[in-house]
């Protein structure tokens, strides 16, 4: 028997973050004819995304998750007032494994299945990823040396960070590590720089004043001063170093 069903589509990408739930509209094309018992509309979704609910306004509600917990179904009821399809149904859904990089991703597909259980039309399931200018630092750090400070009865480890950045155009960059607790900057670096007392976390940034000048400065020499006068190895090395930059 024909489909009533004759297309589907999506005719907007919103945009989408990872676990964060995000509603698609699905405009509908039909035959006109009546719709029969046993019709349905099945999302089958990709790589940890899932479907949360399908609505269609006017409607006896018809939504039913999979059992996997990821898909869902849309079973087509005839009530009293609503023979016939609408023309669009929404499907709320919850994104996993987004890229940074803006692209459009297809989290999964949603297909309407006659009475018979035959396939016909499917539009893909689709929303924009998220961007995130942020790129990863690569960085080098050595312990350039460790003394006794005699004034205050503490020990003073002098570390040097190497950045690897581009030649031109990096507008920001970022590094982060965490010291013990006692432990302060002795010797700041010549980047801007604060210490959160509370969870040990030194932030050492940099910011262009004209966006396109480029950062000329790779390296950064500083020196911590410990809570004791004895060495402690676990100083030797910054604990959780990360960075990033920005380019533009």
């Amino acid at each position: 028997m024909k489909p009533i069903m004759t297309n589907m589509t999506q005719p907007a990408l919103p945009d989408a973050i990872n676990g964060v739930k995000s509603t698609l509209t699905i405009k509908l094309k039909t035959t006109g004819e009546k719709e029969r018992i046993g019709a349905r509309i099945e999302a089958v979704m990709h790589n940890g995304s899932k479907v949360d609910s399908i609505f269609m306004y006017n409607t006896q509600y018809g939504y039913q998750p999979h059992a996997n917990g990821c898909d869902g179904h849309w079973y087509y009821t005839p009530t009293y007032n609503s023979e016939h399809w609408k023309p669009e149904i929404f499907v709320t859904v919850t994104p996993r494994g987004l890229p940074a990089d803006a692209s459009v991703v297809e989290l999964g597909t949603f297909t309407y299945y006659s009475p018979e259980g035959v396939p016909g039309v499917s539009t893909p399931l689709r929303v924009r990823a998220p961007f995130d200018p942020r790129v990863e630092l690569n960085m080098r750090e050595a312990l350039l040396a460790s003394w006794e400070d005699y004034a205050s009865k503490r020990r003073v480890y002098s570390h040097k960070i190497s950045l690897d950045l581009p030649d031109e155009n990096v507008s920001y960059w970022r590094v982060s590590f965490t010291v013990a607790p006692g432990t302060i900057l002795f010797k700041k670096p010549w980047t801007a720089c604060t210490h959160n007392e509370d969870t040990g976390e030194i932030e050492l940034t940099w910011s262009a004043a004209d966006r396109k000048t480029s950062s000329e400065r790779r390296e950064i020499d500083f020196q911590l001063l410990s809570s004791s006068i004895n060495y402690n190895p676990a100083l030797a090395k910054l604990n959780t170093l990360q960075g990033h930059y920005i380019i533009g």
